[in-house]
């Protein structure tokens, strides 16, 4: 498989572990944030210069716009790789890539889903990634 294929398919994956980083990065700040730290036996909280709260909640406000954004661009990606597999010809290319890239089943799952040898799975996947990889050509062809 073409490696500028094999990124094309894959793209997703990679932004959705982005997005997994920067919310277990959020869930370790949030936890500063926790009311563990404050002091309920004083009359008034006071605020001062040492006081890394709002500086932890503008972190976390960022990491939350960061993640809104990386799911918008997930959710694109995601439509561009659907769309490129609904352009192949043939129903079992679809099928297999839909599963394979979009819903992440593994090859013996496939297999067993639509009753065929995982090594039949295997060639139509990588029959499947020539046929992207010659719609990508066309589609970059037009631009």
């Amino acid at each position: 498989m073409n490696n500028e294929v094999y990124t094309f398919l894959t793209q997703v994956r990679r932004t959705e572990l982005k997005i997994a980083q920067k919310i277990a990065k959020r869930e370790q700040l949030e936890c500063c944030l926790l009311p563990g730290a404050l002091r309920y036996d004083t009359a008034k909280v006071q605020t001062s210069a040492s006081d890394k709260m709002p500086d932890v909640m503008a972190e976390v406000a960022d990491l939350d716009a960061d993640i809104e954004a990386l799911k918008r661009r997930a959710a694109e990606q995601t439509n561009e790789i659907c769309d490129a597999i609904d352009m192949l010809d043939s129903e079992e290319s679809k099928t297999v890539l839909m599963m394979y890239y979009i819903q992440r089943m593994q090859v013996e799952e496939i297999a067993h889903a639509i009753g065929y040898a995982p090594s039949t799975i295997y060639k139509i996947r990588r029959l499947s990634c020539v046929s992207i990889e010659k719609i990508l050509e066309r589609k970059d062809e037009r631009v």
